[in-house]
């Protein structure tokens, strides 16, 4: 088994895994997010950002691309649409809050710019994979770096099932199923009915395991976490 990773600074906070579960909000500035909270002015993306805050996340991350399937196999957003809709959002949410901003991007020069911006954590859907220069600009940041996983299919509720298995990677663990997908084909539910599901998905991995939590309903998950916390962690 691998060495386990005990704690990780993102910023100015040290992340002491196991001690209780991390909540990341999720804060779209697009306007084709998939589960519809898309944000496209700036002002609002700063009263999200600290409405979240407020509400117990302890990390936000901002993207500006739509990660729904049916856009995976395109050229994708313009890397200058992109930073367009990003840096600005990034530079005023980190100076407004206090908890660590995330950059949700592939693309090594949005991932690069938004460092620059302030952001602490890189959150790669494609797990490094889609642009080859994405590696080399993550080391050279310094930063953290979540690697995701986001093939289609059924593989979502064998991944939550089997976290522990995970688990022996040695590394932590995020888990992100708010509102998706296959919580809708499951439950035969549309986006913005997605709530109870997302929370039977956000109990059981961090009862399997999960270390930090990515949600859109912060309030909500936060309060499920807790009291997840308060059975699995005593």
């Amino acid at each position: 088994m691998a060495a386990t990773m005990r704690q990780t600074r993102i910023g100015e906070r040290e992340f002491h895994w196991g001690s209780r579960t991390f909540v990341m909000g999720i804060l779209n500035v697009t306007p084709d997010s998939f589960s519809g909270d898309g944000i496209t002015r700036v002002d609002r993306a700063i009263s999200q950002a600290r409405k979240f805050e407020e509400d117990g996340a302890d990390l936000i991350d901002i993207g500006g691309e739509s990660t729904r399937p049916e856009t995976w196999s395109d050229a994708g957003l313009p890397a200058s649409e992109e930073l367009r809709r990003v840096v600005p959002v990034v530079e005023q949410v980190a100076a407004v809050v206090g908890i660590p901003v995330s950059i949700d991007t592939y693309k090594a020069e949005v991932a690069q710019q938004a460092v620059a911006a302030g952001a602490r954590l890189i959150n790669d859907v494609w797990g490094l994979r889609r642009d080859p220069r994405m590696a080399a600009t993550v080391a050279a940041t310094g930063m953290p770096v979540v690697l995701m996983h986001n093939q289609p299919g059924g593989q979502n509720l064998e991944i939550i099932r089997r976290l522990p298995e995970l688990r022996s990677l040695g590394f932590p663990l995020l888990v992100g199923p708010s509102r998706k997908s296959f919580i809708g084909k499951t439950l035969d539910l549309p986006i913005d009915e997605r709530l109870e599901g997302t929370a039977g998905a956000v109990a059981l991995s961090i009862a399997g395991g999960a270390d930090i939590i990515r949600v859109h309903d912060v309030k909500a998950m936060v309060r499920v976490a807790r009291m997840v916390d308060a059975i699995v962690r005593a």
